[in-house]
């Protein structure tokens, strides 16, 4: 299936972070840290409020118990906030809220985005991937009928609504259309609706 390559994004400019300067501080995720990247930091400087979107993609991204923004990306943002000298507030949505916001520029960085071309046209990107994924199918396992592709005819396949996944180059739709199987997409807003979906078929 579809791999994806993931990667935190962040506007065009916003808040005094310019396009130029984004994309270091966001390979400052995948690179080696060293102290002179961090000189134009001054001691005693106030914190920079920078916006993050989070939606539920566990254990990528999601909220605890406690009601706290935990998982892979967070823990990788709040380390390089305080190096940074950062004040991250989490903005809570879908995932489909997340870009929304960070197209209005109510948000300033959205984790966990796969590189688009139509994508980079509206957002600063790092140059290097941070994590890599892959589209997979679930069946149901008291279903005996789905062994291959083309046994997927006229079946519901549920989705995360405005993933890379579904409507990319090579996605699942795209996918379904080239073998012809006449599939329908009930687009949901998070992967615990996806599975329960699956769970009710």
């Amino acid at each position: 299936m579809k791999k994806t390559k993931s990667f935190i994004t962040g506007q065009q400019d916003i808040q005094g972070i310019n396009r130029k300067f984004l994309p270091p501080m966001i390979l400052a995720f995948v690179f080696i840290l060293t102290a002179s990247f961090f000189s134009t930091v001054a001691a005693g400087q106030e914190p920079l409020l920078i916006k993050v979107g989070a939606y539920a993609n566990h254990p990528k991204i999601f909220m605890d118990a406690d009601g706290k923004v935990s998982g892979f990306w967070p823990d990788l943002i709040e380390d390089i906030a305080k190096k940074e000298n950062w004040k991250i507030e989490y903005i809570w949505g879908t995932w489909s809220d997340g870009l929304d916001h960070l197209l209005n520029k109510e948000i300033a960085i959205m984790p966990d985005v796969a590189f688009t071309e139509k994508r980079n046209k509206l957002y600063a990107f790092s140059k290097d991937p941070v994590l890599m994924s892959w589209t997979r199918l679930y069946v149901n396992k008291e279903n005996t009928e789905i062994h291959s592709i083309r046994d997927l005819k006229n079946k519901k396949i549920a989705a995360l609504k405005g993933s890379v996944n579904l409507e990319g180059s090579g996605g699942l739709r795209e996918i379904a259309l080239g073998f012809n199987l006449n599939c329908t997409f009930p687009e949901l807003d998070n992967y615990t609706e996806v599975f329960k979906a699956n769970t009710r078929e």
